[in-house]
């Protein structure tokens, strides 16, 4: 299980799903560049349909429980930049989030894209288009989830948070109420901060990092 430190006055679970975007270079015929809503290049962050995931509904459904959820994706795109920011520890600084609480919920089956260029400017949807506010930058998300953190995690609360990840998985159907009663006592010897890690990977398809001061 990873985890990242952040100045948050007590132990917070945040919730990441990474993302790769797609660096869109020369793309004047774009619906982005036609509508005049970039100039020169962007990035296109896709979203799982809902025809073949469930992914961004659980998310979504996570973090209505007053959790923090973020896709994260990265702001840049060349091989060079990975390689150095990978050796530096920098990759997820060098990148930017939305909460799936930005996107909406997405009704149809449809594809659908997040697109922008940087901090400071406004990310779209797509293929409406809709503009979902402005976007930051992961120092900014930081801050955001230590204003949010005022209260240290204490046991009640992280089984709180198993229990409304098992009522989530319930009511999406995921999983029925024999098979959460075989999950219960697969993972019954585990921590509390394993149970959530292990649950966040197999069924949201996201990565548990604890943030602590």
């Amino acid at each position: 299980m990873d985890t990242m430190l952040i100045s948050s006055g007590g132990r917070i679970p945040v919730f990441l799903q990474f993302k790769l975007s797609d660096y869109m270079i020369r793309c004047s015929n774009s619906e982005e560049i036609q509508q005049g809503l970039f100039k020169g290049s962007f990035y296109r962050m896709h979203l799982r349909s809902r025809k073949h995931s469930k992914q961004h509904d659980l998310l979504l459904e996570l973090e209505k429980t007053n959790q923090h959820v973020y896709y994260v994706t990265p702001l840049f795109y060349k091989p060079e930049e990975l390689n150095e920011y990978y050796v530096k520890n920098q990759i997820i600084n060098k990148s930017t989030g939305f909460t799936p609480h930005s996107i909406g919920m997405i009704s149809d089956d449809d594809n659908h894209h997040i697109s922008f260029q940087q901090p400071g400017k406004p990310f779209y949807i797509f293929s409406e288009p809709r503009e979902l506010g402005i976007l930051l930058s992961w120092e900014d998300l930081i801050e955001g989830i230590t204003l949010r953190g005022e209260r240290s995690f204490s046991e009640t609360i992280w089984q709180d948070t198993i229990e409304d990840m098992y009522r989530i998985l319930l009511v999406h159907q995921i999983i029925n109420g024999q098979y959460l009663a075989f999950l219960r006592e697969r993972i019954s010897n585990r921590s509390s901060i394993q149970k959530l890690a292990y649950l966040a990977q197999a069924f949201f398809e996201c990565q548990l990092f604890i943030a602590w001061e």
